[in-house]
């Protein structure tokens, strides 16, 4: 429970008002303590059960404020120097009540840290982690992973192909002809279509023209597929064709591209 306190130059809980007196900030003689602990009381009688922990803690802190202020009022006796059982004009009582002030805000700071780490820890939302697969599920995953691994590898491997293919072809003959561009949209659909009427296709039957940008389109329309899972790729020879096949919604096949070797 926070015991708030009302004084002519200070307002607020009574942890802050020690602090600022740590701080040097309200003068220890512009400080009334019996008003102080008058408030304090009347919250205490207001509580259903005596908390004796509080109370404890402010009477010991309430002495140690007494203890110095009545120092500072004393007029200094001249002395040799301090005896053993008895401190130096209150100095070690102040130093004393400075190093739990101290102590109290390093853990009030600390405190304060971990309930904004709490709070900014509120405002994300994760997905719990995934359960530790065994058997048949982890074997299936695996087989997913490579599939998509292997399908993107072999599409880069066609893709290079095509390249140098195209290269080595002879120069043709300039013409003056416009050049309609293919979409992506447009390509999908294409492709779509086909595989409705063909189980497979090879990837030269895609291309109409040996255009570069259908080149590129229609690589991008084959990723998107794959990702989709509405295809797979098979090589039925080490160096042939690579065939698009069109998935079939009972396909169980685990690996993307199918390597038959005679």
């Amino acid at each position: 429970m926070s015991i708030h306190v009302k004084l002519a130059v200070f307002e607020g809980p009574l942890d802050l008002l020690l602090h600022l007196i740590e701080e040097a900030k309200v003068d220890i003689y512009e400080i009334s303590l019996t008003e102080i602990a008058s408030q304090y009381m009347k919250a205490l009688e207001m509580m259903k059960e005596l908390e004796i922990e509080v109370a404890s803690e402010f009477l010991v802190m309430a002495a140690h404020l007494l203890a110095i202020k009545s120092r500072k009022l004393l007029p200094s006796a001249p002395t040799a120097g301090p005896s053993e059982n008895q401190p130096d004009n209150g100095e070690d009582l102040q130093q004393i009540l400075i190093h739990r002030l101290i102590l109290y805000r390093q853990f009030k700071a600390a405190a304060e840290a971990l309930k904004q780490r709490e709070y900014q820890r509120n405002l994300l939302f994760t997905r719990p982690p995934d359960p530790v697969l065994q058997g048949p599920e982890r074997e299936r995953l695996h087989g997913q992973a490579q599939e998509a691994e292997h399908s993107v590898q072999e599409l880069l491997n066609l893709y290079l192909q095509v390249l140098q293919r195209e290269s080595e072809e002879p120069p043709r003959h300039a013409a003056f002809l416009r050049r309609r561009v293919v979409s992506l949209e447009e390509k999908l659909q294409r492709i779509a279509e086909w595989l409705q009427e063909v189980e497979k296709l090879t990837f030269w039957q895609l291309i109409s023209t040996r255009q570069r940008q259908e080149l590129v389109v229609t690589f991008l329309a084959l990723l998107e597929l794959l990702k989709m899972k509405r295809i797979y790729l098979r090589q039925e020879a080490l160096f042939a064709d690579i065939h698009i096949v069109r998935r079939t919604s009972h396909d169980d096949r685990k690996d993307a591209i199918e390597f038959i070797r005679a």
